[in-house]
């Protein structure tokens, strides 16, 4: 034993081999087969505790996959909203040419890149929302609502 540490007997005997006295020795610990058993309860409540955790998190998760797996049959309808939306723009943008000749390439990106946000920020909310929709049969009403809507 090194200077300053504590000397640990560990009694896994039945009937035991150890006197308990030997805690009372300076220096020394003992254990036994009952101090392990409340150990390991111990320590088993704590994994307990934790599956439970675990499991809630797992629920949790699931939900969310379930949720997103289902919102990708909206997905078609959304592609289809997006190129319809981007036909709309690319056609705008082809009539006002003849008013926007005098820009420069610069000023032209620039006109291009603000009616493509523009069309995004538009587009943004009633995707977002078909695809935040948990209740199976609303999305399904939703999308079908939102694809006669925008004629998809």
């Amino acid at each position: 034993r090194a200077a300053g540490r504590k000397l640990v007997v560990i009694d896994i005997s039945v009937p035991r081999n150890v006197d308990t006295n030997v805690n009372d020795a300076a220096g020394a610990v003992a254990y036994n087969v009952d101090d392990l058993k409340a150990v390991v309860a111990k320590n088993q409540a704590r994994r307990r505790k934790l599956i439970i955790h675990a499991e809630e998190i797992l629920r949790a998760e699931l939900a969310d996959f379930n949720n997103w797996q289902s919102s990708l049959g909206c997905v078609p309808a959304i592609i289809k909203l997006q190129r319809q939306a981007e036909e709309v723009r690319a056609e705008e943008l082809e009539k006002a040419a003849g008013k926007l000749k005098d820009l420069t390439p610069a000023q032209r990106e620039a006109v291009n890149k603000v009616t493509k946000s523009i069309v995004g920020k538009m587009l943004h909310g009633p995707m977002t929302h078909l695809k935040g929709l948990e209740d199976m049969e609303e999305r399904s009403q939703t999308l079908k609502n939102f694809e006669a809507l925008f004629r998809l």
